[in-house]
């Protein structure tokens, strides 16, 4: 079980979980998401994961409430306990410190 550390609202149905995963805050690299369920016959939600802190073991989600799954995943509240998550998957992209952004 996950622990839901803090939950906002950002903006008109955009919400910010941030969530205990000490396990998954250690092995995750830049550009790697989550899969969670709410339940076990709730649908699959692949998260980016936007920040982690190795320190404080959480990781944050951000996401915006469009459908059943991600509407039920924004009435969690801090304290609350996740089920379930895969874990981190996805390319990771490498991160270099000077490096100059990326435009079209």
């Amino acid at each position: 079980m996950f622990q839901i550390v803090d939950a906002r609202l950002l903006a008109a149905s955009v919400k910010q979980l941030k969530v205990a995963a000490p396990e998954i805050t250690r092995k995750r690299k830049p550009g790697q998401f989550v899969v969670l369920r709410i339940n076990e016959e709730g649908e699959r939600i692949p998260l980016t994961i936007a920040d982690a802190d190795p320190e404080a073991g959480t990781i944050t989600l951000i996401f915006q409430e469009v459908g059943k799954s991600t509407a039920q995943l924004g009435r969690l509240k801090a304290g609350d306990f996740h089920r379930r998550f895969n874990r981190s998957s996805g390319s990771s992209h490498p991160y270099r410190k000077n490096s100059k952004p990326w435009s079209a």
